[in-house]
Formats: C-alpha cells, structure tokens, sequence
C-alpha cells in the first residue's frame, strides 16, 4: 500500500517539474535577431507606414518601437513564420493576431503629433 503510495507522490513530483521546467524555457527571451533582418523588418514598417499616408519623424519612432517590441517577444524565425502561415481570408486583419497585440503597444506613437 505505501508502495503505490510512494509511486503516485514520485510521479506527480516528476510531472511538476517538468510543467516547471517548459514554463522557465517559455520565460526565456527569444535569440536575437540578425541586423539582416532588423534592417529588413524596419524598411518593410517604413514602406508600409508610408503608404498608408503616415509621414515624418513618427514614422521613425514607430517602425523603431515596432521593432524593439517584435524582437522583445519573438525570435525573427517565429515572425516569419507566423506571417507565412497566416491566410487573413475575408478579414480586415492583415497581421496574425500575436503579431498584431504585440505591435498595438506603439499605435500611441502614430497618433501623437
């Protein structure tokens, strides 16, 4: 009886901590990314910006912190493949929804002056 006891308690114990040990490896900052695709990710946002008839410093700082918070979040690999991988069908939506929540934290810096 104290075996089975003993048993259950050990693999509970185990299941815990590899639940603990997947959630510190979620924790852990995603790599850098290559100035490659820095640079790329950030003429990209320039073009885009710009053609949607936004102009002037503003451009700047928002493909700036759209950057900074993509690579705070994702590695350059995630973002190309969450791009490739999603079909926007009949929605408005043009991002992904995880790369959209991420890049709404610097819709401020568009509608500052």
């Amino acid at each position: 009886m104290f075996t089975w006891l003993r048993t259950t308690t050990i693999t509970l114990c185990l299941a815990l901590a590899s639940v603990a040990q997947a959630s510190a490896q979620e924790s852990e900052p995603p790599p850098p990314w290559p100035a490659k695709a820095i640079e790329a990710s950030q003429a990209q946002c320039r073009a885009n910006i710009t053609a949607s008839g936004i102009e002037g410093p503003k451009v700047e700082r928002y493909c700036e912190c759209a950057t900074k918070a993509l690579q705070a979040r994702f590695s350059a690999a995630e973002v190309r493949k969450m791009q490739r991988d999603y079909d926007p069908g009949d929605r408005e939506d043009s991002r992904p929804p995880e790369l959209d929540k991420t890049l709404d934290q610097c819709s401020p810096v568009l509608e500052s002056q």
